[in-house]
């Protein structure tokens, strides 16, 4: 496992990372479960059995199969990951606008640091309907602020 983990990258090596510890526990969840799952009051297991040892394999062989699906190499794209760091924020801010400078300046979230990448993960918003674009002038002959209007309608389904 050790030196797959190695020839590895992404989630596929974290899981290689964590494989010894799986192999090990894994078999005493078996045991448990079947345990827990048993008619009538007995003790609790005080040692593993083949049983168990063999139905963790099943799945440590999967693991080690050339026949792994696909989802194994796939990863977030920056802007998913950027859109979904903007979706947390506004889930538990709740602001009724997202102001891109403010975004940028004081609230600073892991990904969205230039205004491209704030103003793309917000456009995703606008196409999930979450957001509106806001684009009202500030003050005499200033260029529109860099706003998007968190749909209201959005804290009807999170209550």
């Amino acid at each position: 496992m050790q030196r797959r983990k190695e020839r590895r990258e992404g989630l596929l090596r974290s899981t290689y990372g964590k494989a010894r510890g799986l192999a090990l526990r894994q078999p005493l969840v078996f045991e448990f479960l079947w345990w827990c799952a048993r008619d009538g009051i007995e003790a609790p297991p005080s040692s593993i059995s083949d049983a168990a040892m063999k139905a963790a394999s099943v799945g440590m062989r999967l693991l080690n199969s050339d026949e792994r699906p696909n989802l194994w190499r796939r990863r977030c794209s920056k802007a998913d990951r950027d859109t979904a760091t903007l979706a947390r924020w506004v889930v538990q801010e709740r602001p009724s606008e997202v102001h891109v400078r403010t975004l940028q300046r004081e609230v600073r979230l892991p990904g969205l640091r230039d205004a491209a990448d704030i103003h793309a993960a917000c456009a995703a918003l606008v196409d999930a309907r979450l957001a509106n674009v806001d684009a009202g002038k500030t003050g005499f002959q200033q260029r529109p602020r860099a706003a998007y209007a968190i749909n209201p309608r959005l804290w009807d389904h999170l209550q």
